[in-house]
């Protein structure tokens, strides 16, 4: 099932467009509470989701593009906390980062290219 607009999209299992609240989704777009989503944009709280773009709360993402708590991603571009990312590109907090570019806290970098944190730089 698909939900738009709605303060209150429980019973939505496929996707969320605007959504006040929207925790079994599997696609949240624009939506709050996307606990169970796989794929976030422009949301929050997309605990699970493996992609988020511009989204907040994307604690278990593999990828990450202008969004925060990027906690486990690998790739992420304008995003932050980005802990434990092997690329990042305009990011914060790229701790174990081999590639680092416009990024912040590179402590592990190999390739820094105008980037803070970088070992000998």
């Amino acid at each position: 099932m698909q939900c738009t607009g709605a303060a209150d999209c429980t019973s939505c299992t496929a996707a969320c467009t605007g959504c006040g609240n929207c925790p079994n989704a599997i696609t949240c777009t624009g939506s709050k509470n996307c606990v169970r989503a796989t794929t976030c944009t422009g949301s929050t709280n997309c605990n699970r989701t493996t992609t988020c773009t511009n989204s907040k709360g994307c604690l278990k993402a593999t990828t990450c593009t202008g969004s925060t708590h990027c906690h486990r991603a690998t790739t992420c571009t304008n995003s932050k906390d980005c802990f434990e990312a092997t690329t990042c590109t305009g990011s914060s907090n790229c701790y174990t980062a081999t590639t680092c570019t416009n990024s912040t806290n590179c402590y592990k970098a190999t390739a820094c290219t105008n980037s803070t944190g970088c070992p000998g730089h």
